[in-house]
């Protein structure tokens, strides 16, 4: 009953969590939508013709979130049904999970965000004008070694727990550790979007009032 009554309160704290969680995913994934609009309606090559096959991706990936989200229980009793249950490390780390692939997807929506950004404060610099449209090798970087440090810190994480040399408390330090490194990402992203931003009012603003110099 003691470990029955645990494993329902660890479930408990995690349900508003999980809504907010999606719900900052869901409104962060609607910015880069707009902004990478934003950013080929205004570059001279007119070769996006639709956000279509984007959105689709992106609404894809937050319907595997939802479903992933809202079936962790189920997954619990009847995959695991008694591995996890009866560990309260292991049923921890099961829980924290989620909020670390959620912080993952925080970062990098946040980061492509940043790099549209950059985008457009270089179009109204006039310093680089793209003469055709291609995969930005920065943002494909990013994304790419970003999970793939993801990636390896969940499976290390997870060996640690299943060799069962640490505690419950343990794991969730080392969850928010990494939450920590996410959230540095996430601020750093949001200063230079918000800089950034301020020069690109000040642009605009300028020209309202017919000079074009920033």
């Amino acid at each position: 009953m003691n470990e029955l009554l645990k494993f329902f309160m660890i479930r408990d704290t995690f349900i508003f969590t999980r809504l907010m969680g999606l719900f900052w995913l869901f409104a962060e994934a609607f910015c880069l939508v707009f902004v990478r609009w934003g950013y080929y309606d205004l570059i001279p090559v007119k070769t996006l013709k639709s956000q279509k096959p984007f959105i689709f991706v992106l609404s894809s990936g937050f319907l595997f979130l939802i479903l992933l989200t809202f079936s962790q229980d189920l997954i619990l009793t009847k995959v695991f049904p008694g591995s996890v249950a009866s560990s309260q490390s292991l049923l921890s780390y099961y829980y924290s999970s989620l909020w670390r692939l959620f912080c993952t997807f925080w970062v990098l929506i946040e980061g492509a965000i940043t790099i549209y950004v950059i985008r457009i404060e270089r179009l109204f610099r006039k310093t680089k004008t793209p003469t055709k449209i291609s995969m930005d090798p920065l943002m494909v970087s990013f994304i790419t070694v970003f999970f793939l440090f993801y990636i390896f810190y969940e499976v290390s994480f997870l060996r640690v727990v299943l060799n069962g040399g640490i505690g419950w408390k343990a794991v969730m330090n080392i969850s928010r550790f990494y939450i920590k490194i996410c959230g540095f990402f996430w601020i750093l992203f949001e200063w230079i979007v918000a800089l950034l931003g301020w020069r690109i009012y000040r642009f605009l603003t300028k020209w309202g009032r017919g000079s074009g110099d920033v």
